[in-house]
C-alpha cells in the first residue's frame, strides 16, 4: 500500500495520512516516539509525530527493506544491495556503510543495549559491533531471513528464515544452541521488553505465547 496514516494509541485517532509514490517497504519509529521513519523505494519520509507533519524526505543510494532506530538521531537500515546503513534523519546522510552480503538483506535487529547490531540475509545473519560496524559473526541460515529477535536480555539471538523451526543463538560463544517448536506462523514473532515471552499469530488465526526463557 502507499497510503499510511499514524494514530494514537490511547484515543485511536487519526494524527496524521499521507499518500507515498511508491510501495511502503518497512517502518521504524525513534525510542521517544518523537518521529516516525517510512521506507518507500528508495525514499525515505520522516515524520514529525508531535508536530503531525512531514520533517524530512530522504533519498537513498539502495531500496529499504528493513529498519531500525538507534536513537533519536539516526537509524539503522538493512537494503537490496547488501548493506547496512546507518542513516542520519536531519540530512538522510550515511555514517556507516558495511557491505554484508551479496544478496539483498531482509531483517536488521539492534540489541537492547545497543552495542549489537545483527542483520538478516540470504542463507546467512551477521553480528555486527553497533558503533564500528565490525563484523563478530556470522550465523548460517537455510533461506531468507525474515525475523531477527534478541532473547534472554541480548544473550541470545532468535532466527527466523521462512521454514518450520526457529533457531536459537547463544551470542557468547556464537553457537547454534537449538530451536523451539516447529510451528507454522503468518505473522513476525514479537518479544517481551525482557525477551523471555514471544508472541505470533499462526495460520490457524491464534495467538500464540512461548516461553523463551533458557533453560
Amino acid at each position: 500500500d502507499r497510503t499510511y496514516s499514524v494514530r494514537s494509541i490511547d484515543s485511536r485517532d487519526e494524527l496524521f495520512r499521507d499518500e507515498l509514490p511508491d510501495q511502503i517497504e518497512s517502518v521504524a519509529i525513534a525510542p521517544d516516539s518523537t518521529w516516525v521513519a517510512i521506507a518507500h523505494g528508495q525514499r525515505l519520509t520522516i515524520v514529525n509525530l508531535a508536530e503531525r507533519r512531514v520533517l524530512h524526505r530522504h533519498t537513498i543510494a539502495s531500496t529499504i527493506h528493513s529498519m531500525q532506530a538507534i536513537n533519536a538521531d539516526s537509524l539503522f537500515a538493512a537494503c537490496e544491495d547488501g548493506a547496512l546503513r546507518r542513516i542520519s534523519i536531519i540530512d538522510g546522510k550515511v555514517t556507516l556503510s558495511i557491505a554484508c552480503d551479496p544478496q539483498p538483506l531482509s531483517a536488521v535487529k539492534l540489541s537492547p543495549d545497543g552495542n549489537t547490531v545483527a542483520v538478516g540475509g540470504t542463507n546467512v545473519a551477521s553480528i555486527l559491533d553497533a558503533k564500528t560496524g565490525r563484523l563478530r559473526a556470522k550465523l548460517p541460515q537455510q533461506t531468507t531471513i525474515d525475523t531477527l529477535l534478541f532473547l534472554d536480555n541480548g544473550r541470545r539471538l532468535l532466527t527466523n528464515d521462512h521454514t518450520p523451526r526457529t533457531r536459537l543463538w547463544d551470542l557468547d560463544s556464537y553457537q547454534y544452541v537449538g530451536t523451539l517448536e516447529p510451528f507454522d506462523f503468518e505473522s513476525n514473532i514479537v518479544a517481551s521488553a525482557d525477551g523471555l515471552r514471544l508472541c505470533c499469530r499462526t495460520y490457524g488465526y491464534h495467538l500464540l505465547l512461548l516461553d523463551a526463557r533458557p533453560r
